[in-house]
């Protein structure tokens, strides 16, 4: 099942797709003072916390949406190698693409270092009606 958010998917008068503002609220939990509402984040750092959300999310996990997440957490069980690097390369992409139609993927790189059972996950991609290419960089790691 793909779920996409029409909202975001807009044409100018270009027949080009563009993009729209973009908000959502800190992980954190925060409070501004001075407004007294939640913390919020806005545009390329809101789709950088989507994306790390979305992929750290597990299937299943989301009440009422079962199918949003990602298989990546339960695959970090598994022993570390090539096979495993290229699976969660997979899921990754596909959990992206499949829940995120505010931007396209350009490129995932993963990088498992066996020593300290960790994998550095890079994504660059672009926002949908922008030319500027982002990325966003973490670590996967089982929970100790």
């Amino acid at each position: 099942m793909t779920v996409r958010s029409e909202k975001f998917d807009r044409y100018s008068a270009s027949g080009t797709l563009t993009s729209k503002a973009f908000r959502d609220i800190a992980m954190s939990l925060g409070v501004n003072y001075s407004t007294k509402d939640a913390i919020s984040l806005k545009n390329e750092e809101a789709i950088k916390n989507a994306i790390k959300n979305l992929v750290l999310t597990g299937l299943g996990t989301k009440l009422f949406q079962p199918n949003v997440g990602s298989k990546v957490y339960n695959l970090l069980f598994e022993p570390l190698d090539p096979i495993l690097v290229t699976e969660i390369r997979d899921e990754i992409i596909n959990t992206v693409n499949n829940f995120d139609s505010r931007i396209i993927i350009s490129d995932v790189i993963v990088t498992g270092y066996e020593d300290s059972n960790e994998l550095d996950v890079e994504i660059t991609y672009t926002i949908v009606g922008q030319p500027i290419v982002q990325s966003i960089d973490f670590i996967l790691k089982r929970a100790e």
